[in-house]
Parts: structure tokens; C-alpha cells; sequence
């Protein structure tokens, strides 16, 4: 999970972080990308996140290969 930053979870605020990267024919995250976001703080802490994750990879003819993705990371203040 991304770190939540401390002064927008003060606030109140929550928000949605959209990655574009590349899921790499190992499962290792690459060329990790912010294409839109509800507020600047979230980026770092979801790029920080996205590049620690390990997915199963896509297989293309039973290989595995490299895709691309889009992950949309959601940043949601507990009540």
C-alpha cells in the first residue's frame, strides 16, 4: 500500500493516483509514470509504492512478456 501523506490525511483529503508502467517479462515494475492525479502528494508516495509491487507477468503464446498497464492507486481517508 502507498504511504498516505500525513498533512492530506490531517485534512481530510483523499484522492486517485493513475501509474502507467511497464509490468517487465520477470513481473518487476519499469518505467513507472504518474498520468493524472486528484492532488500532487499522492505521486511520489504511489510511484514509491508501484516500483516495490511484483505482478504475474502477461504471457503471449505461453512466454511471458513485457506490457503495459495503467493501475489506479485510490488514497481514501479512514472515518
Amino acid at each position: 500500500m502507498p504511504k498516505y501523506p500525513e498533512d492530506l490525511r490531517k485534512e481530510g483529503i483523499s484522492g486517485i493516483v493513475t501509474v502507467s508502467c511497464v509490468v517487465d517479462d520477470k513481473g518487476d515494475v519499469q518505467d513507472a509514470s504518474v498520468v493524472k492525479t486528484t492532488h500532487p502528494a499522492f505521486s511520489a508516495p504511489a510511484l514509491e509504492a508501484v516500483s516495490k509491487w511484483k505482478f504475474k507477468p502477461a504471457k503471449e503464446n505461453g512466454a511471458p512478456v513485457a506490457k503495459k498497464v495503467m493501475l489506479p492507486l485510490h488514497f481514501k481517508v479512514d472515518e
